[in-house]
């Protein structure tokens, strides 16, 4: 009887640790899908953040290449565009306790911590694509820039930084647009930047796969548990 009683204890003791866990996993589980959903809700801003500046490349690689010379203020409003700094940096501070605490060993959906690892590395690599597209910028093309296109009529006319009102006026230095679109050098960084911020939005398109993988699963797994 007394060693049925303590393998009895044993059990109950076992089984209301495991009920333990499975409550510590549908927290963890609950949280993760609110944050993803929260991931989920504001990449379409990214999206058009990121498709405008594409954009502001696209248009001022055809004035390079010979368009009719658009307005000045759209030739503002691109170059400004083409200096927008962009950064990916999604809601993450649920995936970054859990993992951190180990609680990823709570989860026992083996396809779930497999699309937890490829998200956290698709992040990664969005975050490393952008840094090298903001470098090409801050590098190459802003020094080419510099003397012929007036930072202050850059933030004042292309709208970008600071909006419609600005506390200052007009510079008093000449724009010289036909300089820049001359120079084969600019040519050249606008199209690596380009193509830099083409990788970036190629990879924002995975990670947008893999964020929409894990609401499916998570939520797959909070239904099976009831």
């Amino acid at each position: 009887m007394i060693v049925g009683s303590i393998l009895f204890a044993f059990g109950i003791q076992a089984w209301w640790d495991n009920e333990q866990e499975r409550q510590r996993e549908r927290d963890y589980l609950g949280a993760l899908l609110d944050e993803f959903e929260q991931v989920r809700d504001g990449l379409p801003d990214g999206w058009r953040s990121r498709a405008s500046a594409v954009h502001a490349h696209e248009a001022l690689l055809e004035q390079i290449q010979g368009a009719p010379r658009a307005q000045e203020d759209s030739l503002f409003f691109w170059a400004s565009g083409a200096s927008l700094q962009l950064s990916f940096d999604p809601p993450r501070a649920v995936l970054d306790d859990i993992v951190s605490s180990g609680g990823t060993q709570l989860i026992r959906s083996d396809s779930l911590r497999l699309a937890l690892g490829r998200y956290g590395a698709a992040v990664a690599r969005a975050q490393y694509l952008e840094g090298q597209a903001w470098s090409t910028w801050e590098l190459r093309i802003q020094p080419i820039i510099e003397g012929r296109i007036s930072r202050i009529e850059r933030i004042r006319q292309g709208r970008f930084a600071a909006g419609r009102n600005v506390p200052f006026g007009p510079s008093r230095h000449v724009t010289d647009w036909d300089s820049l679109f001359r120079d084969p050098a600019f040519e050249d960084v606008i199209a690596e930047r380009w193509l830099r911020l083409q990788l970036v939005s190629g990879q924002f398109q995975t990670v947008s796969e893999q964020v929409d993988r894990l609401i499916e699963l998570i939520r797959r797994e909070l239904d099976g548990q009831g």
